[in-house]
């Protein structure tokens, strides 16, 4: 059974975090008076305090449930923590039959908050009773400062400044309060470092407090101006990879953090990179392992969440209840061994904007679905997203159904909401288990939309520029530019600005929003024609590049790729481009073809390539062993051949420990495909003696390949 924090509330749909207060009611009964006016307490709240509200209806209804027919469901509260919105909704179906029983329902009253500082508006925006307060929530927090760059200095370190900076962001969080702003500057960051926190411990995560907002980005120490903030020149990498070790694939995988990021209350996280989660564990570490979000409206804002994996939701999951937000964030190359290989979500009401979903696979996806998105018994609000070649990796075919919607009984009233949207994952782009929660508007969507309600979408090749691709180990490869649009793409203009939230107006890369009096689909806005090309350009030198860089560099140089052979080669690696013509450096004619010829790798029964390595380790006693020690033990090599193939192993102990080592099988031949191969290994005479005690590397296994002849 799951691990989770959920709770229902009759007439109240919670959009906020559990510790904080999200309720609305009716102002009902016998005597019952309407407020005046609309008003909130107090009327100038700090970021701690709760905040009351009461207002009037348009009028006086016989009861509650006439009320809400009246209004169309029941009444609920919008939390936007982005753009810093509380809107009073109201939910369908709305009850068609009422028991007449005199109840006047004169008005509403409830509770929200804490709320992020700064300048918020509560709202509604219903025919007969729209009313709109504004208010400021003041800023009583800290700055914090984190740089693992900062210098070592006779003082303890505070966070107070770049100086007295803490080195881990773990300690930075320790003494975050409510309110306070963390600054972290360049590097690479582990959940495992910090005071009191053990190395290695798999369920170390960075645990962002309630109310508490974590920036990434600065220059930090040394830097002429430390408060520089810019993702790109400085960037910020949260990495669960506690070992330091990870491999493409899964290979080195299992000592990673169950989640990278977690949090369970309404703080936010900006400008970092996220990756190498691995929830493989129980109960609740098995979801989430870039980011696990629980019962928390939580705000992930610029931010790169990429391979990660996870049983469920490798990049991200959101289990119970409220509001979590993905603005402005790319999830891609994530992967889930069951479901949701770029979310899952279970219960809560879950916003994408301007993201984009690319390049994410789940293992179940051939059966169910959910490459990209698994919701279950939750809301999904998508707006002016990229969802795209979410499917199983190198050289396979699409799954479909790369959103999957799963609804486990009647009387749910969670919807799914697409719109603006560019969704093309290999057609039947969406599954629901009741089709009439889902909505689609002005989006562009593989397939069509099939038996879902919806107005103004298309079905056409939206012509990315330069759409990523799997390696031949799963990794997922694409250019930060690849799912803009080309001049000509349908989906320019397509969009509908009206459906786009308040207070967004940019997109992806920053670019201002609607470049030509009308908002395109997908995640990037068209930003108009680009000059023309001169009629004669330099050919790139591509020889040695991959063959999807190679032909990325001949488009972009304004040439075409032109015919593509493939030859045998001892000097240069499989899948890279041995020759060009022209030649590199040559000149052509604009849209002229280059021919290309890629290396097949190494000629039949040629020479050996090392294509991976494992390390062998012992516990070593304290104190060590005198005596010659037996080790054996087993392991295994994972990888995708693209043509038969032969491989060996090669074992050998290091110089410390000596003894005979033997590994069996030595060698075999496999087809082309997705491999994992297996060994037994076996050291005799082993001298560990010579070892400090711990767990010591004693051997090496190596693993070659060459095609089969």
């Amino acid at each position: 059974m799951k691990e989770r924090i959920t709770g229902t509330t009759l007439l109240v749909l919670l959009f906020s975090c559990p510790l904080c207060a999200a309720n609305v009611e009716w102002i009902d009964g016998f005597g019952a008076v309407a407020p005046a006016q609309w008003s909130i307490s107090p009327s100038s709240p700090s970021p701690g305090t709760v905040i009351s509200f009461a207002g009037p209806t348009d009028k006086s209804y016989g009861n509650s449930c006439m009320a809400e027919g009246a209004f169309g469901g029941k009444p609920y509260l919008s939390i936007n923590s982005v753009n810093k919105t509380i809107e009073l909704r109201f939910q369908g179906p709305a009850p068609t039959m009422c028991i007449l029983i005199h109840k006047p329902a004169v008005g509403f009253k409830g509770q929200f908050g804490p709320l992020t500082p700064g300048e918020w508006v509560f709202k509604s925006t219903k025919t007969g009773m729209t009313f709109e307060l504004n208010f400021t929530v003041g800023n009583s927090g800290n700055v914090i400062h984190v740089d693992q760059h900062a210098p070592l200095a006779i003082w303890l370190p505070d966070g107070s400044s770049w100086v007295r900076a803490f080195t881990n962001l773990q300690d930075g969080l320790a003494v975050a309060q409510s309110g306070d702003t963390i600054h972290v500057a360049d590097g690479t960051y582990v959940p495992d470092a910090g005071t009191g926190i053990t190395p290695g411990d798999r369920r170390a995560s960075f645990e962002i407090p309630d109310s508490v907002t974590v920036l990434g980005g600065f220059a930090g120490h040394g830097a002429p101006d430390p408060d520089a903030q810019n993702v790109d020149l400085h960037p910020t990498v949260l990495n669960g990879d506690l070992n330091g070790d990870d491999l493409w694939g899964l290979l080195n995988k299992d000592e990673n953090s169950f989640h990278v990021v977690s949090a369970s209350g309404s703080g936010s996280l900006e400008g970092v990179s996220i990756t190498a989660g691995h929830a493989n564990g129980t109960g609740n570490n098995r979801y989430g392992g870039g980011v696990f979000l629980l019962s928390s409206d939580f705000v992930v804002h610029d931010c790169k969440i990429f391979d990660n994996k996870a049983d469920f939701g490798a990049g991200a999951a959101c289990v119970a209840g409220v509001t979590p937000i993905f603005l402005n964030t790319e999830i891609t190359g994530n992967r889930a061994y069951i479901l949701g290989g770029a979310l899952y979500n279970e219960d809560a009401n879950v916003e994408l904007t301007n993201c984009l979903v690319t390049g994410n696979t789940a293992g179940s996806a051939d059966i169910l679905g959910s490459d990209a998105i698994f919701n279950a018994m939750g809301s999904l609000d998508i707006t002016n997203c990229t969802i795209a070649d979410n499917r199983p990796g190198h050289l396979s075919p699409p799954n479909e159904r790369a959103i999957m919607n799963a609804v486990w009984g009647p009387g749910f009233v969670d919807t799914v909401s697409i719109k603006n949207s560019i969704v093309r994952n290999g057609g039947n782009e969406i599954w629901s288990a009741e089709a009439g929660i889902v909505t689609l508007f002005n989006n562009n969507i593989e397939g069509g939309t099939g038996v879902f309600n919806g107005v103004d979408n298309i079905d056409e090749d939206p012509l990315f520029k330069n759409p990523g691709e799997f390696g031949i180990e799963g990794q997922w490869f694409f250019n930060d530019d690849a799912y803009t649009l080309l001049a000509g793409s349908p989906s320019i203009d397509a969009g509908n600005q009206a459906l786009l939230p308040v207070g967004v107006g940019v997109d992806l890369m920053g670019n201002t929003r609607i470049q030509s009096g009308q908002i395109d689909q997908g995640a990037y806005e068209y930003l108009g024609f680009p000059p023309l090309p001169p009629a004669v350009v330099l050919v790139p030198n591509v020889v040695n590049k991959t063959q999807g860089a190679a032909q990325s560099d001949i488009t972009s140089a304004g040439l075409a790729v032109g015919a593509i052979s493939k030859a045998y080669s001892s000097t240069v690696s499989f899948g890279r481009v041995i020759s060009q013509n022209p030649a590199g450096g040559a000149t052509a004619v604009v849209g002229s073809a280059v021919n290309l010829r890629i290396s097949k790798g190494s000629p039949p029964g040629g020479s050996w390539t090392l294509l991976s390595s494992n390390d062998i380790s012992a516990p070593v006693s304290d104190p060590p062993p005198i005596w010659p020690t037996i080790i054996s033990g087993s392991g295994g090599f994972v990888f995708y051949p693209s043509e038969e193939t032969d491989y060996k192993y090669e074992i050998s102990g290091i110089a410390a420990v000596g003894g005979t080592w033997s590994i069996t099988p030595t060698s075999g031949t496999v087809p082309a495909g997705p491999q994992t191969v297996t060994y037994t290994f076996q050291g005799s005479n082993v001298d560990l003696s010579s070892l400090p005690p711990g767990e010591r590397k004693v051997a090496e296994v190596k693993f070659y390949t060459r095609p089969h002849e």
